[in-house]
């Protein structure tokens, strides 16, 4: 996916230039068309050059249909291998397809390389504009007031200001739109001369230049790879200045006395720095090719745009990059529709096809081609190459080419041995003909032969189809299904495994399986892919491998989808859960998520022994008051424990930092208090730990409230009311013990 994306950017590239170039000849010698006309087209080649990866990319394959309808009668080849042909059969009619782009990305590392360079000249143009806008900001801070006024009123009412900092005059706009003049320019300008000046800056504020260029320079930024975007930019500049130019001609009715305040502003301004986000500053050599327009009198000074200019333009547009496919035949490619490139330090494989084509037997020959297909396959490395090229026509007729460099040589025994070995390797790892190309592995060799050719296959996807091949075709013994997990696992591809095992989950249902299968599952990268197989194991996976299934699920990265399976695991499972559940949440980090495994535990197992001493001891890896005072009120509501158990629970309770939340729990405890010393001496242990006398005296009521109470839980409840710092409190505790 990366590579072909930037094969639709790269291709795009170049295409972007040369529409840039065919709209820059047409335009240059064109003096009937406006500024204003000639400045929206720039606009809108603009944009077809941004969306040029996009239309080449996806939707110039449906637009580019010019096919020439062809008979789809199978052609046979004369066999060149031992194997006679076997029986013929009908392909499928031929569809034409785009050509294939003519820069083509084939090594791994390219994109990523590419794309860094990019990202590098993005960032330091945007950096250029984030201080291009901190120095307009403070080019407005620091002018003061010129008190001159506006020829005419606009739309957004600019303030007119002097700066000594700059040399011409310019709009900067925005959200408070100010016009800035030079401080020599306000002293050496007549006043009507400034009033045209004026008239020009208001026109950019008026037009909204400001927000149209801001947009453009981002734009320009973000692609600063691409030469013809800023190309394009400068030409937009420059005709933005000149429908400004017209603009005020047309208020003035003539040119001369414009021309003539534009020459005063050359001969008087200053060619200083200018901000990079000021609109309608110019260059004295701008303003001299600003009035040899000006005073071009064939030239069209209509200061609106033609509408129906633009709109045949952008046709011709979209007509020129429907046509920018075929460039590549001007560099000798064709129009295929299956590609496979692969590259290495070793060298360079190309195979390509175009029509229906179907091989021999044996791999190493073609058998049928339908009229107009073609194949074309290559290799080279670093000192020469070698090309075979078949064809057939529309006729039938087929031709086989040979080419050893650049030079065609005749297709004898080396052609044909060539061409058989890499067949035979392409076929492979293409997965054309696979289910007959299976079905005689396996006859030739038996299951076993088949899955170590399938391991020797280096494309995923391929691997994957082989594999599912051979387990949906036939039943496997366990050490084959074994061992077609062991080669599944090689494949490098994350969703090619999760579609593997999805597609053949039921041939992994005997028992004995399950380590195997999570063995698996654990070489996959993916938290979510591992997530959604492990969850579909929960129900499935024997008791004996329970522990195994916890010990993938603490695998996992994220404690949100090992807290979700967990939760589900203690909803489904309904025996006895094993150690390794424990184990697995214990690897939890987030307090909110341990707490809702535990909770969960409780919920489905809170009438086990065992459950309840593990979430008890799981407590103390928790954090957050919040959390365990409220797995603590779960723990109490359990009916799995014994009088161990709530000592534990009690112990736990005590070790709360919150007095409110302590109280709260010590109140719950306080209904199921067993009267047996230990379980006692915790709960009034747990109670004379808080701190404030409010929370004490609330526990010590709850006790106090219930119908039966031993004498020594009432001689505790004394001996704490006692050392009570608050004497109303106090009080309140011994007035409830001498009522009982």
């Amino acid at each position: 996916m990366m590579t072909t994306f930037f094969e639709a950017i790269l291709n795009g590239w170049w295409q972007g230039i040369l529409l840039t170039l065919l709209v820059w000849i047409v335009l240059r010698d064109l003096p009937r068309i406006s500024a204003a006309t000639r400045l929206a087209i720039w606009q809108l080649t603009l944009l077809i050059v941004l969306l040029l990866p996009l239309l080449q990319g996806l939707l110039l394959p449906l637009w580019h249909d010019r096919a020439t309808w062809l008979p789809t009668q199978a052609t046979p080849i004369e066999s060149t291998s031992a194997n006679p042909p076997s029986e013929l059969r009908q392909p499928r009619p031929l569809v034409p397809l785009p050509p294939r782009p003519l820069v083509e990305v084939t090594e791994s590392n390219v994109a990523p390389a590419l794309l860094a360079v990019a990202l590098f000249l993005a960032l330091f143009q945007l950096l250029r504009l984030a201080i291009g806008y901190w120095v307009v900001r403070r080019l407005k801070k620091s002018a003061r007031p010129s008190g001159l006024l506006l020829p005419q009123p606009t739309s957004r009412n600019p303030r007119v200001m002097v700066s000594d900092r700059i040399g011409m005059p310019m709009a900067m706009g925005y959200l408070n739109p100010v016009i800035l003049l030079p401080s020599d320019l306000l002293k050496g300008l007549k006043e009507e001369e400034m009033q045209h000046v004026l008239l020009h800056e208001s026109a950019h504020l008026d037009r909204k230049d400001d927000w149209t260029g801001l947009v453009e320079r981002l734009v320009r930024a973000i692609f600063a790879f691409q030469p013809a975007v800023h190309f394009i930019g400068r030409q937009i500049d420059r005709e933005r200045e000149m429908a400004c130019d017209d603009w005020v001609v047309a208020q003035l009715g003539q040119s001369k006395p414009y021309a003539e305040a534009l020459t005063r502003v050359a001969e008087l301004g200053s060619n200083g720095r200018i901000p990079i986000l000021a609109t309608g500053a110019g260059r004295r050599k701008e303003i001299f090719s600003r009035l040899e327009a000006l005073l071009d009198t064939t030239r069209n000074k209509i200061p609106s745009v033609s509408e129906p200019l633009v709109m045949l333009a952008g046709l011709l547009l979209l007509l020129a990059v429907t046509q920018a496919a075929p460039f590549s035949f001007l560099f000798g490619l064709s129009n295929f529709n299956s590609r496979s490139i692969s590259a290495s330090s070793e060298g360079r494989r190309e195979f390509k096809t175009r029509g229906d084509i179907r091989f021999d037997a044996n791999d190493e020959d073609i058998e049928t081609m339908s009229p107009g297909a073609k194949l074309l396959l290559s290799q080279s490395d670093r000192w020469n190459s070698r090309t075979v090229e078949i064809e057939s026509d529309l006729n039938g007729n087929i031709e086989r080419r040979f080419f050893v460099g650049a030079i065609r040589q005749s297709y004898g025994s080396e052609a044909k041995r060539f061409f058989a070995r890499e067949l035979q390797q392409w076929v492979r790892e293409n997965g054309s003909n696979l289910p007959e190309r299976l079905a005689r592995w396996v006859q030739k060799d038996g299951v076993d032969g088949a899955l170590r050719e399938i391991r020797t296959i280096q494309g995923s996807r391929v691997k994957r189809r082989y594999l599912e091949e051979l387990l949906l075709s036939g039943k496997l013994t366990d050490e084959q299904l074994r061992r077609s997990l062991r080669v599944a696992s090689e494949m490098h591809s994350d969703s090619d495994k999760l579609q593997f095992l999805e597609a053949v989950s039921t041939s992994f249902l005997a028992q004995g399986l399950d380590a195997p299968v999570l063995d698996f599952i654990d070489t996959m990268n993916s938290s979510s892919d591992r997530k959604k197989l492990l969850g579909g194991r929960i129900s499935l996976v024997a008791d004996l491998s329970q522990s195994r299934l916890f010990r993938s699920i603490g695998l996992l990265h994220s404690d949100g989808d090992k807290a979700e399976l967990l939760a589900q695991a203690a909803e489904k499972l309904n025996k006895q859960l094993s150690p390794g559940f424990f184990e697995a949440a214990a690897t939890i980090h987030s307090d909110g998520d341990r707490k809702r495994v535990l909770l969960a535990v409780l919920e489905n197992h809170g009438n086990e022994l065992q459950a309840v001493q593990q979430v008890t001891k799981s407590l103390d890896s928790i954090h957050s008051d919040g959390d365990r005072a409220t797995c603590l009120k779960s723990l109490l509501e359990a009916r799995g424990g014994n009088t161990e158990s709530l000592r534990e629970i009690l112990l736990q309770i005590a070790k709360l930092h919150s007095d409110g939340e302590k109280s709260q729990v010590l109140v719950q405890a306080a209904d199921t208090l067993v009267e047996q010393e230990p379980v006692r001496k915790a709960f009034f242990d747990a109670t004379q730990s808080i701190h404030s006398s409010g929370d004490q005296k609330r526990v010590l009521l709850a006790i106090l409230d219930r119908r039966e109470l031993a004498p020594e839980s009432i001689l505790a409840a004394t001996r704490l009311a006692t050392q009570m710092h608050s004497r109303e409190d106090q009080e309140a505790i011994l007035q409830r013990i001498s009522r009982r």
